[in-house]
């Protein structure tokens, strides 16, 4: 039974990375097009803004792999747990 709530929770938890890291890639796409356009502006502000808009997409992609890489280390050890319960 603990096994089954858990086994739920990571799913909920691996929906939400997954939501995070789908976002933080439009992010890292609106990003690239507001520098480019600084950059060909030369709008030296604008610059600073896109490139700190890059480094939070990037972190945020970043932290959403990395927890989409510690719930598949729990999901496989949850697995092998209910692997050695008794049917």
């Amino acid at each position: 039974e603990k096994l089954k709530k858990l086994e739920i929770e990571l799913h909920a938890t691996e929906k939400e990375q997954h939501n995070i890291l789908k976002s933080s890639g439009k992010l890292l796409q609106e990003a690239e097009s507001k520098l480019a356009d600084a950059i060909k502006a030369g709008d030296i502000d604008a610059i600073g803004i896109g490139h700190g808009l890059l480094e939070l997409a990037r972190k945020r992609m970043d932290n959403a792999t990395n927890e989409l890489c510690s719930i598949a280390e729990k999901h496989k050890r949850t697995v092998d747990k209910s692997k050695h319960l008794p049917v």
